[in-house]
């Protein structure tokens, strides 16, 4: 694929997610460990991991670091996604917003776990949202699911994936969210098929 297709920008990435208050860490990192009282010692480390196609993704890193707890010392670590709400068409069906949205709603929390228990997909669990001092800049605090089988994936990975997605495809229709304005029904040939999608850049280059 075309670098000219991928909006990552890793240092600008790492800059911003460093940039986050001691406070703000502090409350993020609450919620992974599920204590109150934590306190983040040191500086964090950001590692940029992965690329984006979608026009609002700055970068996205694995932060991690170490805390403290009125009882203990622990490690933890989370996924930081940098996104630009401003750098996209609002009707856009890779719209940041719409990602941010999604999470933060707890749309996915009700189509899985115990609200759905016959659904084998997930989400990424969803640790907070801080909005950056410049405009339309957000971090996304996501879980780090990098212990996880990472592409290439064999056959029976992608056999499981398959049926998994089909348990949340089916919740979804059994048991269908509340409609919000920022759903697509039809996101998938928007973003790649039509006008500048992937699909329509490499087609153009190949022609």
């Amino acid at each position: 694929m075309s670098t000219e297709l991928l909006s990552t920008d890793h240092d600008r990435a790492v800059e911003l997610v460093k940039s986050v208050q001691r406070s703000v860490m502090n409350e993020i990192v609450s919620n992974i460990l599920g204590d109150p009282t934590v306190e983040v010692t040191g500086d964090w480390i950001a590692t940029p991991v992965g690329k984006s196609i979608g026009t609002g993704t700055i970068g996205i890193c694995i932060v991690a670091g170490d805390a403290a707890t009125t009882e203990d010392q622990s490690s933890w670590s989370m996924v930081a996604k940098v996104m630009d709400t401003a750098a996209e068409r609002v009707t856009a069906s890779n719209f940041a917003k719409s990602e941010i949205d999604t999470y933060s709603s707890g749309i996915l929390d009700s189509l899985s776990g115990p609200a759905a228990p016959n659904c084998k997909f997930r989400g990424a669990k969803f640790y907070g949202l801080t909005e950056l001092p410049e405009r339309e800049l957000h971090i996304l605090w996501l879980e780090d699911l990098s212990h996880l089988p990472n592409p290439p994936w064999d056959d029976v990975m992608f056999s499981n994936v398959a049926r998994h997605m089909g348990h949340f495809g089916g919740t979804w229709l059994l048991n269908p969210p509340e409609k919000q304005t920022w759903f697509h029904d039809d996101g998938f040939r928007e973003r790649f098929f039509v006008g500048s999608g992937p699909l329509q850049c490499l087609a153009r280059q190949l022609g």
